[in-house]
């Protein structure tokens, strides 16, 4: 009775969920996204960029101060390393003579030594690489009218181009034009006549130094080419044109063997003496002859022949039933 009086006592912990944390997450999840967008737009935007001005920002955060030069562009033309890629640029690959080297040292000696002459020579870029025009003018040409035989003036500006060329890795285009003036009668065409004084030019040029390998081509254009077209009778379309194109190395192309590592095995020499009898030859098969209608019958006679001969017939009845007659 005493136990029964007991009081248990059961304590029972009801567990709950945490509080709420809200859309916290879904904050920092979108600024991480914002970021990656971020960085990979600047990945694109690199790529894109031409080198130079990757190089230039480069140098803009590597030589990065807060408090020397703020505010200052890095895009701007003093930038040393802007100044150190041109010149790089300038140069081709192959380490041939630059083309704006040869303009310069071209300039300056037709300065120097064609003093009066300056006007008849023009310099410019085209796209194969420098164009140089010896132009008639009033009083100076070129040429005796009518023919190819060369003034002194043509031959010492010649002479001059030929010295600021002749050194340098490049290819020279010769061209004759002329302007669109008829021509007498018994005298050749505005056809001939360009590509005859063309000619010559290549010939002052070879006998100034530049070699005939550089000349990579002579040609004549007669009056399909004006360098005044508004006034086809020009005295200045009477020229002769210089392209000066970069030397471009040829590549040697090497026969590469189907199976180097094989084994050569030697061919069959047959000595130059030995007539085609000499050489054994695989006799020609026989052309089958044709038998007559009798042969072929006999020849099926024989494979349906066993070979078996008829004989008379034996009685067997007598012995397996006794007391037949036969």
């Amino acid at each position: 009775m005493a136990d029964k009086s007991k009081t248990v006592i059961v304590k029972k912990i009801k567990r709950g969920h945490a509080a709420s944390h809200g859309g916290s997450w879904k904050v920092a999840y979108a600024d991480f996204m914002t970021a990656m967008m971020a960085f990979f737009l600047l990945l694109w935007l690199i790529s894109m960029v031409t080198p130079e001005k990757r190089a230039l920002v480069a140098d803009y955060f590597r030589n990065y101060n807060l408090f020397k030069e703020s505010g200052r562009s890095f895009m701007e033309s003093s930038s040393g390393i802007k100044q150190e890629l041109k010149t790089a640029t300038a140069e081709p690959a192959t380490g041939a003579v630059s083309l704006n080297e040869v303009q310069h040292r071209l300039k300056a000696m037709i300065d120097e030594q064609l003093k009066g002459l300056q006007d008849q020579v023009l310099i410019d870029k085209v796209e194969d690489g420098i164009r140089i025009q010896v132009v008639d003018i009033e009083g100076k040409p070129m040429f005796k009218p009518g023919g190819a035989i060369p003034t002194d003036k043509c031959k010492q500006i010649l002479m001059v181009i030929s010295e600021a060329l002749k050194d340098s890795k490049i290819r020279i285009a010769v061209e004759g034009h002329t302007d669109s003036s008829g021509i007498q009668k018994g005298r050749e065409s505005n056809w001939e006549l360009s590509a005859a004084r063309a000619s010559v030019a290549r010939k002052i040029l070879q006998n100034n130094g530049i070699p005939e390998g550089k000349i990579a081509k002579v040609v004549g254009y007669a009056d399909t080419e004006l360098l005044f077209k508004d006034n086809p009778n020009d005295l200045r379309n009477r020229r002769i044109s210089l392209i000066v194109m970069p030397l471009r190395e040829k590549k040697e192309i090497k026969p590469v063997a189907a199976d180097e590592g094989a084994e050569k095995q030697p061919l069959p020499i047959i000595p130059p003496s030995a007539t085609p009898s000499a050489v054994e030859r695989a006799p020609a098969p026989r052309p089958e002859e044709k038998k007559p209608a009798s042969a072929k019958t006999d020849d099926k006679k024989k494979l349906i022949d066993t070979g078996i001969k008829h004989q008379k017939p034996i009685d067997i009845r007598p012995t397996l039933f006794p007391g037949v007659n036969q």
